[in-house]
């Protein structure tokens, strides 16, 4: 896993942006195999242990191996993520902290202030 603090660019919807501080975290292949192996072991080991509760089971028995299944996806598809992005709102000025997420450019969040929705991009050069 490698972090790296690079600089991204946020831009509002009227137009205004602003330069932002964040973490940039890129997860290697191997890693991301053992996360998704993690996830389907969890479901499949769930929906096996609760086979033998007597009226947990008729929702356990699918619902545990599915959501492991989609928790296996998601692990694999991400490669990497943008997350704890500080700096101030192109809008309203206001301190943002934003989450982040998946590093699919742009990456959409909203200003805990004003709320109005942004999008980070990367920073061009």
């Amino acid at each position: 896993m490698v972090n790296e603090n690079v600089v991204f660019v946020v831009k509002a919807e009227t137009g205004q942006s602003a330069e932002v501080q964040g973490r940039f975290t890129t997860y290697p292949q191997g890693m991301r195999i053992v996360s998704a192996l993690i996830w389907l072991g969890i479901g499949f080991g769930g929906a096996l242990a609760f086979i033998v509760v007597p009226v947990l089971h008729l929702l356990t028995t699918w619902a545990l191996p599915l959501a492991g299944l989609m928790g296996a996806w998601n692990s694999l598809r991400t490669v990497s993520r943008v997350s704890h992005l500080t700096g101030r709102c192109p809008v309203c000025q206001g301190k943002l902290l934003l989450a982040g997420g998946r590093a699919i450019f742009p990456v959409r969040d909203q200003c805990e202030h004003c709320s109005r929705p942004l999008l980070i991009h990367e920073h061009p050069g």
